[in-house]
Parts: C-alpha cells; sequence; structure tokens
C-alpha cells in the first residue's frame, strides 16, 4: 500500500543532485529559459525592475552546447556497426528500428538524442516496454503492432531508487520510481520492481494503483552515463564545470555592457530648476541667483577596467577549453602549439570520447538483450562503437612531410616513403590509392631537393 509521504519520499542523492541538473540543463539549453533563472549577480539596492532590465540586456555565450555538440559530432562521425543477430529477421524489430520509441523517431535519432542528454545531466534512463496485450499467435502480433518500444527518462524525473547486491558480488536495480506527470491538483508515479510494475494516482488524499506483473523478473531500464559516479546510478555530467565558468563569464558580460553604456551616455547632475535641451548641442539654461557651487556638470565613469575584463573572459574560455579536452578543435585563431602538446591535447580529447562511445556500446547491448527477451530469444548480436576519434592537423602534417622531403636526405626509398606519406593524407578513402602508391614505386625518380622530376 502506497501513501502520500512513500510516495513522495525522494533518494538522498537525488535531493542533493536536483539543483544541478537544473542548473546544467539551462545552461545547456541557453536563451530565454537560462535568463528566468537568478544566475546573474544582483548588485546591492537594484531593484526588481533594473535586474530583469540587466538580465535582459547581457549577452550568454552559450559554452555549455557547444561542448555538447562536439562531442556528439565526434562520436556519430562514423556510424557505429551494429549486428542484430536473432533480430536481423524480425519484421517487428525492424519496424522498432524505423519508430523506436511510438513517436516517429527512429533508434537512430533516439539513441543520438539519449547521448546529449546523457553529456548535460551525466546520465539518463532507457525504458523498455513492451504493450500487456495477450496474442496466440506471431501474425497477431504484427497486425497489432505488439512490440517493444524505448522511452526516455531524465534524472529529475527519476525520485527514488535502489539497488540490491546479489550473492556473486553484482549490484542490480530493485526499484525505480518515476515521475510521469505532477500538476496542482494531482501527480502520476510509475514504480519499478522486478516482479511488478505500479502506476500510482495521487489525487489530492486519493491514491489509485494499477498493478501489471513484470513476467521478465528484472526492471526493464537501462542507465546510459557519460561518466560513471562512484555509487549505482550516480554519474558526473559533461558540463559540470564547465557550467560554472559559462556563468561567471554571463556575469562579466553584463559588467561589459553595463560599463560602455554608462561611459558612453554620462549622467548629467544639477539643480532641480536647471533646464537642459535634450540631443546633441542642448542648451543648458541656469538661474540668474544659481550659486557657482552649483552648475552642472558630468558624471562619467572610466572605461579603463574594460580590457581587464575581456582578458579574464578570454582566460575563462581557455579554462573551458582545457577542462573539457577541445581547446584545439575550438580555436578561432591560429595559435602557436608545439607538436607535442597538440597531440597530447588531440589524446586527452580521444581519451575520453572513447569512454562515452564504450558506455553507449553497452546501454545498446543491454537494451537489445531485453528486447530479445520480450520477444522471446536470446540476442547474440553485436554493437561497436569507433574506439579512435583521433583528429589531425592535415596542413600541419604536409607541411612537416615537405620540409622532411626537402631535407637532402639521399635516400630514395625514404623520399619515395614520404611521397606515400602525403598521398595518405591527401585521399580519406582507399580509392585509387594503391594504384597511385604503385605509381610511386614503379615512376618516381627524384631530384637532389626532394621535388619529382620528369
Amino acid at each position: 500500500m502506497y501513501t502520500t509521504t512513500s510516495l513522495e519520499e525522494q533518494n538522498a542523492l537525488y535531493k542533493n543532485m536536483l539543483p544541478s541538473w537544473k542548473f546544467y540543463m539551462n545552461s545547456f539549453q541557453g536563451g530565454d529559459v537560462y535568463k528566468a533563472e537568478s544566475y546573474l549577480t544582483r548588485y546591492k539596492f537594484e531593484t526588481d525592475a533594473d535586474y530583469t532590465k540587466r538580465v535582459k540586456q547581457t549577452p550568454l555565450d552559450n559554452h555549455c552546447a557547444s561542448i555538447v555538440q562536439i562531442y556528439t559530432s565526434f562520436i556519430y562521425t562514423e556510424a557505429p556497426t551494429r549486428q542484430y543477430g536473432v533480430l536481423s529477421n524480425d519484421i517487428m524489430f525492424a519496424d522498432f528500428l524505423e519508430d523506436a520509441d511510438r513517436d516517429g523517431r527512429s533508434w537512430n535519432q533516439f539513441i543520438k538524442q539519449a547521448s546529449i542528454l546523457a553529456s548535460v545531466y551525466g546520465h539518463t534512463w532507457v525504458i523498455v516496454d513492451r504493450p500487456n496485450t495477450e496474442v496466440t499467435t506471431k501474425q497477431d502480433e504484427i497486425d497489432n503492432g505488439i512490440r517493444p518500444y524505448v522511452s526516455l527518462i531524465t534524472p529529475p524525473n527519476v525520485t527514488d531508487w535502489k539497488y540490491s547486491r546479489l550473492d556473486n558480488g553484482v549490484y542490480e536495480l530493485s526499484m525505480l520510481k518515476t515521475l510521469i506527470h505532477k500538476d496542482d491538483d494531482s501527480s502520476i508515479y510509475k514504480i519499478y520492481y522486478k516482479d511488478r510494475t505500479d502506476t500510482v494516482v495521487l489525487s489530492g488524499e486519493t491514491i489509485t494503483t494499477e498493478s501489471v506483473p513484470n513476467p521478465y523478473n528484472k526492471i526493464t531500464a537501462v542507465p546510459l552515463y557519460a561518466q560513471r559516479g562512484l555509487q549505482p546510478g550516480t554519474s558526473i555530467s559533461d558540463i559540470a564545470d564547465v557550467a560554472d565558468m559559462q556563468r561567471a563569464i554571463f556575469d562579466e558580460n553584463s559588467e561589459i555592457e553595463q560599463i560602455i553604456r554608462l561611459s558612453s551616455h554620462p549622467s548629467l547632475a544639477k539643480t532641480a530648476d536647471t533646464r537642459v535641451g535634450s540631443g546633441a548641442g542642448g542648451i543648458v539654461e541656469m538661474p540668474t541667483d544659481l550659486d557657482p557651487g552649483l552648475k552642472p556638470y558630468l558624471l562619467q565613469p572610466t572605461s579603463a577596467s574594460l580590457d581587464s575584463i575581456r582578458n579574464a573572459i578570454t582566460d575563462k574560455v581557455s579554462s573551458i577549453n582545457r577542462m573539457a579536452n577541445v581547446g584545439a578543435v575550438r580555436a578561432i585563431e591560429s595559435k602557436t602549439m608545439s607538436g607535442v602538446a597538440l597531440e597530447t591535447e588531440f589524446r586527452l580529447l580521444n581519451s575520453r570520447l572513447s569512454e562515452k562511445a564504450d558506455n553507449l556500446e553497452l546501454a545498446e547491448e543491454q537494451i537489445f538483450q531485453l528486447i530479445s527477451t520480450m520477444s522471446g530469444s536470446n540476442w547474440d548480436g553485436i554493437i561497436e562503437y569507433p574506439n579512435s576519434f583521433n583528429t589531425r592537423d592535415k596542413y600541419n602534417d604536409l607541411q612537416f612531410y615537405q620540409q622532411a622531403l626537402a631535407s637532402g636526405i639521399d635516400s630514395e626509398l625514404f623520399k619515395k616513403g614520404m611521397q606515400k606519406k602525403i598521398v595518405a593524407l591527401m585521399f580519406n578513402t582507399n580509392e585509387n590509392i594503391d594504384d597511385i602508391l604503385s605509381d610511386i614505386d614503379n615512376t618516381a625518380t627524384f631530384t637532389t631537393d626532394g621535388l619529382i622530376s620528369e
């Protein structure tokens, strides 16, 4: 039996992380969603109207969205290899791949969106379900569209969970409570257990429960991690530190806007009975008996601190690039980096992306295992995401090979080897490469300066 207290009970980790999850998602979304929150530092004695106006005038440089998009674009540049095994010849599974969530999204679109949300929150949940409709034949399933489908549940909607440790030391999810709807009048919870799934409606003091047996003896929910946390069900967001730095930049952008506005439009201090014309060349009319010490004067703040604030923002952007290992990818102007430094940065990014790809690979395997179980089979397929995401600076590599050719090394094999390196660098595919390499071996001759002679 459920009570209001038991339904509204929340996991301790959920209570601690909920404010951070909201902050990460707002930082990722940006725009009005971000500005609607009080992320901008309020000045002392600033009125609500002045604060709201200042928030609207402050631009947001959304680094969180940029980082997540870079990670996602790298991971899905090359499509993962999927061998579906026993599911390959299942007509209903083919329909699942075209419409995975019963909302029109294909499996590729769904898992890509899940990956984005996992980067933002640190993890997200994929629920695998199947309509609880009894059918007698496979044809009845096809005719009625009875097949597994997936749903995406974000961490703010998973209010409680429990893991049990089995005799073999493995932690298994034993309870998952999700809040699927809440308004002023009612709340709807869906609570998953190993033996059943309860849908509970809380309306005022009235509690209605509908229970459906779970024939699979396990909770059909799969966590997709960006980075795993230290405890089961916990994770680390890809933008945890970036969001804090983005907020600091938001504050400093406001300071820049205020400095420019105040220094460009100085304030005029005058007595109440002094008349001032508006616009350029305006006339100031002072009373004839005005005390000379009260004559009007301008208050114009200095803009000397503007460069300091801009330099501070530049330093914070560099910190973001360093934290996310995307400095070489997000560079907008040429900068001198040693070959070792550039290679190290790419390796760090590659390591991070490889970890994310491994987590996606594991989640997909667990999801397809559940789909196979619901379809009455034992999954024997393979999911393989790319293991390497190395990015090459082709221009620098080409310069390096050209300098090597012009180095004066008097070796025909060395010169031909450099030519082959250049060919491999210039072609993205293996098309015609073998013919070109063979032509280099058979016909190319070199002058003393390393250039090809006719």
